[in-house]
């Protein structure tokens, strides 16, 4: 699953996701210049949720993005990793696959598992209820 937003006032397009798991810069066909941020295979458990957020939040901070965006990505790819933990099954040696990406106007996050017997459907909790509001907040 993924998402994209705007890192500052101007919106812009989404990005295809990087191939390669190291941070490089890359030209697109139209010539302006990416940042391929990450692409991390991380463990099927929950302390992957807190080490993928944590990184995040990091390399978007030093990149310059304003706090609000950094806030918002660490809480989507807080959302989609612990959904796929607790709704999915994991990708080949019990890992998902956790990426971001970043150009000029807008920060793209994915985390790609391996299937689930069900497909994604949104809960109507009651306001008391302590979870879900995943897909909601995605």
């Amino acid at each position: 699953m993924r998402r994209v937003w705007p890192v500052s006032a101007r919106s812009g397009p989404g990005i295809e996701l990087p191939q390669c798991g190291r941070s490089r810069r890359d030209a697109r066909a139209d010539g302006k210049e990416v940042r391929t941020s990450r692409v991390v295979h991380l463990p099927c458990a929950p302390a992957s949720v807190a080490f993928a957020r944590r990184e995040l939040s990091d390399e978007l901070k030093a990149a310059g993005v304003f706090d609000n965006a950094v806030r918002d990505a660490a809480l989507v790819i807080s959302e989609l990793l612990s959904n796929a933990i607790l709704h999915a099954y994991p990708l080949p040696g019990e890992r998902l696959r956790v990426a971001w990406v970043m150009d000029g106007s807008s920060v793209e996050v994915a985390v790609s598992d391996g299937g689930s017997a069900t497909l994604p459907h949104a809960a109507h909790p009651a306001p008391s209820s302590v979870n879900g509001r995943g897909l909601s907040i995605v």
